[in-house]
């Protein structure tokens, strides 16, 4: 049985970035959209606010809601990164990719990196 899947598609991506438009759009359902509100342990959501590649930042700020909507009872931890983008990632190495300073975009990096392992320190 074939899992859904958000079919990425070129064009609507490309005219989305021109106008300045999330790709896919968050507020709408997808039949690929994970059910987030039925997991059954802790959530940990790192996302930069300047990803390029996809709005990571809103679609965090959708599964928020869709989680207090749904009055999630477990633990959820969220961190939001000024300086970082899509390459947020990759701890302890630097990337001049975004112009706004190498030593910013490493402190998000290796702050993602800690929290992460914090989170698996917790919970696993």
């Amino acid at each position: 049985m074939a899992l859904p899947y958000f079919k990425f598609k070129i064009v609507p991506f490309l005219i989305s970035k021109l106008c300045a438009r999330n790709y896919p759009d968050f507020k709408k359902d997808y039949p690929s959209s994970i059910s987030v509100e039925n997991i059954n342990g802790p959530i940990l959501l790192l996302a930069a606010k300047n990803d390029e590649v996809w709005d990571s930042y809103e679609a965090c700020v959708q599964i928020l809601k869709r989680l207090e909507k749904n009055k999630f009872h477990h633990d959820v931890r969220y961190t939001f990164y000024d300086n970082s983008g899509h390459m947020l990632t990759i701890p302890y190495q630097p990337n001049n990719r975004y112009g706004n300073g190498n030593v910013d975009v490493m402190k998000d990096t290796i702050d993602a990196w800690q929290k992460t392992i914090a989170f698996f320190d917790d919970y696993l």
